[in-house]
């Protein structure tokens, strides 16, 4: 007998759709497994118990959480496709989403780590935050109601219990929720209202931090009764000084008065990032004394590498003898140059183009151009080429000749703009900028392991980059950048530009020369990071100029045209870096993207089109 085709399939269906197995069963109704034959995909169908349905099962009226799901489009909330009624019992078809609840990972893995647990959270948050935002309460949320997807994305599920606000004053109405993630008033029939959600969301939190309920009554009566009249323990979860805003997070939480609590989850989501930047800050200060430590390590590691050291001598020779403090003559410094054949080579390339555009063609020598460029210039470009050019040649990395391009671009741009700024260290700003990148670039080059377990640590956290190298290396790329800079003998503005500033908040207006270099090294990286990931960056330049606007006055509309004169730069200084912009990855992207924020064309070189001011290109020029 042959097998069936899909219009005689022995599965049974519900309409059109093909049950393939049951997938669970609650209070609420079933749940099934199923195919859409018209589609060709994947459902999943709750068949509604009559006893629950919301609305005149009878009248042919949709069930509640119909409505009220429809409502909700978010990428970390189930979605539903279609409703219908089976047998006089309505059924709703949901998106499918193969991974497992929360509930199944405590239960087979126990407690998550912080890390990974606030990680996980967020989501969490930002998905009950669009239901509040559109007056959806869930009534319901557990562990057991949320859903890792095997793509390691928490969507919030079962908004069977689900009402709008103003449907819930009549309290005795409401059907009550999960016993163990309930709040108060939940149980003595008092308005319900967002912070009911609220206190689910914290218990949840709570419990994947500590690996058991928040609720630890062992019958219902003890549980109901702890719930209404005994605050929450928050010790299990406040174990060490950078958890202690997350416990004071959670006590907002977890308050049994709801005015005590956050309102909705939008508030909670707030108060949620600022306990992790305090946590990081926390865990920046406590991690500050073993971090000298772990850049003592991680040197050492790189010193056994035959190269390191002879890189290492040269660029401390350099900055040595260009420093203030230093008497050190044109023609000392143009001895140590000239033991590196291909450094001397560059440099008088680049001294005679149009990097150095007032002196191009006239550059004869290194002791010509040290008296030409003054010492402060020769720094600047010595240190950029002789890293540049001893990574580039020494990796066959793709990743690393793209990040190394990157850093180049965003030199330029640091100088482009600083000269646009009027700012007295311009040329210092180049090496700010390209160096910003130093920690990144040297953990790529020499512990590459390390490097990819961070890149995949923060993809599949959802983290940033910053806390997975901390996990990983032991500090972060910015840490490690400044202490390789230091070693190297660079001045003390130029290490702390290339220590950085944080992901997040408003930067505050600089106190000096100094932080302003800083400032204007960091904005560019940013700049860069956005560009690579070319079009429809547009919404983030404007806030991150936003976030920049106490250091440097410039606007959303001026900064296509700055970036599209550096990138011209950087075409024109491709022979002597060695690379091919044209073919380059990331030149690509940001030419793309800078093609979508300007009016006029980007020609095949990278370069606007009659689209550079005139200021801008007089100072980039210089």
């Amino acid at each position: 007998m042959s097998k069936p085709t899909r219009e005689t399939s022995a599965r049974p269906r519900i309409g059109r759709f093909e049950l393939t197995r049951k997938v669970g069963r609650g209070g609420q109704g079933t749940v099934y497994s199923a195919e859409d034959p018209h589609l060709e995909r994947r459902v999943a169908i709750k068949i509604i118990h009559s006893h629950s349905v919301h609305g005149n099962a009878t009248s042919g009226a949709l069930p509640d959480e119909a409505r009220i799901a429809a409502r909700l489009q978010h990428p970390n909330i189930v979605s539903i496709h279609d409703v219908g009624r089976y047998h006089g019992r309505p059924y709703l078809v949901f998106e499918y989403v193969e991974g497992r609840t929360f509930r199944q990972i405590l239960e087979t893995d126990g407690a998550v780590p912080a890390r990974r647990a606030l990680a996980l959270m967020r989501p969490v948050l930002e998905g009950m935050a669009h239901a509040h935002e559109r007056d959806v309460l869930h009534l319901d949320l557990s562990p057991g109601n949320i859903l890792l997807s095997d793509r390691d994305v928490p969507r919030i599920m079962d908004f069977g219990l689900a009402r709008l606000v103003n449907t819930v004053r009549d309290t005795t109405a409401v059907p009550v929720g999960t016993l163990l993630y309930m709040a108060p008033e939940q149980l003595e029939e008092k308005p319900l209202g967002a912070y009911t959600d609220v206190r689910s969301l914290g218990l949840i939190l709570f419990e994947i931090l500590a690996g058991r309920s928040a609720i630890t009554g062992r019958t219902l009566t003890l549980a109901a009764r702890q719930i209404v009249e005994e605050d929450i323990d928050l010790s299990p979860v406040d174990t060490g000084p950078d958890m202690a805003p997350v416990a004071q997070f959670l006590a907002g939480a977890l308050a049994r008065d709801p005015a005590a609590r956050y309102a909705n989850a939008t508030a909670m989501l707030n108060a949620f990032d600022s306990a992790l930047e305090a946590r990081a800050r926390l865990a920046a200060a406590t991690a500050a004394e073993p971090a000298r430590g772990t850049v003592e390590f991680l040197l050492r590691r790189m010193q056994r590498r035959e190269d390191f050291p002879v890189l290492s001598r040269s660029l401390v020779e350099v900055n040595r003898m260009t420093s203030r403090e230093s008497t050190a003559t044109a023609s000392q410094l143009a001895k140590v140059v000239l033991r590196d054949y291909a450094l001397t080579n560059k440099l008088l390339k680049l001294a005679n183009s149009a990097f150095y555009g007032v002196f191009a063609g006239e550059v004869k020598s290194v002791s010509h151009a040290i008296s030409l460029l003054g010492f402060e210039q020769l720094r600047v470009t010595a240190n950029s080429l002789t890293l540049f050019s001893h990574l580039k040649d020494r990796t066959r990395s793709a990743v690393l000749k793209e990040l190394l391009i990157r850093s180049f671009m965003a030199g330029l741009l640091a100088r482009h703009l600083a000269q646009r700024e009027g700012m007295r260290n311009a040329e210092e700003a180049f090496i700010c900028g390209m160096f910003q990148t130093l920690g990144e670039t040297l953990t790529m080059f020499y512990f590459p392991e390390e490097h990819a377990d961070i890149e995949s640590l923060a993809a599949r956290d959802h983290t940033g980059i910053d806390l997975a190298a901390r996990e990983v290396l032991g500090i972060d790329y910015a840490t490690l950048g400044a202490a390789v800079a230091r070693e190297w003998r660079f001045p003390e503005d130029i290490v702390t530009a290339i220590a950085g500033l944080p992901e997040d908040g408003e930067v505050p207006p600089p106190a000096g020369d100094g932080e302003r270099l800083r400032d204007v090294a960091v904005l560019v990286d940013r700049v860069c990071r956005i560009l690579g990931r070319g079009p429809g960056g547009g919404p983030e330049f404007e806030a991150l100029l936003v976030r920049f606007r106490n250091s440097v006055a410039l606007d959303a509309d001026a900064l296509p045209a700055l970036v599209a004169a550096a990138l011209t730069r950087l075409d024109q200084h491709s022979g002597i870096l060695g690379v091919d912009t044209r073919r380059s990855t990331w030149c690509g992207a940001a030419r793309e993207c800078i093609a979508k924020l300007m009016p006029e064309p980007v020609d095949e070189a990278g370069g606007a089109q009659a689209a550079v001011s005139p200021e801008v290109a007089a100072g980039a020029g210089h």
